[in-house]
């Protein structure tokens, strides 16, 4: 009797169990469908956010001011040295150039005025003047020499009528 109840309890086991089996086979696992392999390329995409910081930030300024007229690049694009980064407005720049030119144009007419004519006038007033230098110095000593008899005789005069 024991083995026959050990049958029954091990056939009512096994029964519970392949229910049990069966039950979750057809309710509870979905069925897996087979697929054809093929071969191809496997595109893998990441999606994701952040902020993405250079580690050599480089600050910029121009040595003048002025109104940007051109940026010939775009942000985060890579530059080259030399390359031009952004284009100011010249027209102030151009206007103080024809200024500078008008100044020295117009220094440069007064030094050759100075060279091609009055130079030439300096010199000969110059000359003149050396000449009038020279002449001068006899007349001066003749003056000299005649202020002195004449003093020479007017102290002679006050001792005779003293």
């Amino acid at each position: 009797m024991l083995r026959r109840s050990w049958a029954l309890s091990t056939g009512a086991v096994g029964l519970v169990c392949g229910v049990i089996f069966l039950f979750y086979q057809i309710l509870w696992i979905e069925k897996i469908q087979p697929l054809v392999v093929s071969s191809g390329s496997i595109v893998q995409t990441i999606v994701a956010s952040g902020h993405v910081e250079n580690p050599h930030r480089i600050s910029l300024s121009a040595q003048v001011t002025g109104t940007v007229s051109d940026v010939p690049v775009a942000e985060g694009q890579a530059v080259k040295q030399g390359q031009i980064l952004l284009q100011l407005e010249d027209s102030e720049a151009k206007s103080a150039l024809k200024q500078a030119q008008a100044i020295l144009n117009q220094a440069q007419s007064n030094l050759r005025q100075l060279r091609e004519l009055k130079l030439p006038v300096a010199k000969q007033a110059q000359i003149q003047s050396e000449a009038n230098l020279e002449s001068g110095i006899p007349q001066i000593s003749r003056q000299i020499m005649m202020s002195k008899l004449k003093w020479r005789n007017a102290n002679a005069t006050n001792e005779i009528r003293l």
